[in-house]
């Protein structure tokens, strides 16, 4: 019960910001790709380590990416986007920040599924830049 009670937690918190997103920020090119899951992964930063339920990415046609972590806490993360040579199944991510001044640099991938249209792996690496942690992001979607 406490499990189905997080998960509808989680699915509800992921729409309001979806919500909120959507009604604040200035419409964005219809080709923008938004691809949201659920699954399981872990969030490192320096030695802390948590778990993480979900995942919104949102790729725009600029180059532009934007990352919505959920765990305990919601993690905010931009940067760029390359699809890689190997086809559109695999995409190549460079982090330059996130919501605060200081924020994270870094590299990673995004896996999609066949349908290239839903996540099914994301890994991130960087360091933080003001405390030069450590920060890592696993995720298998379910």
């Amino acid at each position: 019960m406490k499990t189905n009670l997080n998960r509808i937690s989680t699915a509800f918190f992921i729409f309001l910001v979806l919500l909120v997103t959507v009604n604040v920020v200035v419409p964005q090119e219809r080709s923008a790709r938004q691809m949201v899951a659920d699954g399981k992964g872990t969030i490192e930063v320096g030695r802390e380590k948590m778990d993480l339920h979900s995942v919104v990415v949102k790729l725009m046609e600029d180059g532009q990416v934007e990352f919505i972590l959920v765990s305990d806490i919601t993690f905010f993360l931009k940067g760029t986007y390359v699809e890689n040579d190997k086809g559109q199944q695999e995409i190549d991510v460079k982090i330059t920040g996130g919501a605060t001044g200081g924020g994270v640099q870094g590299i990673g991938k995004i896996l999609l599924r066949d349908d290239g249209k839903s996540i099914s792996r994301l890994a991130l690496e960087g360091a933080s830049n003001t405390s030069e942690r450590k920060v890592k992001v696993s995720f298998v979607a379910q």
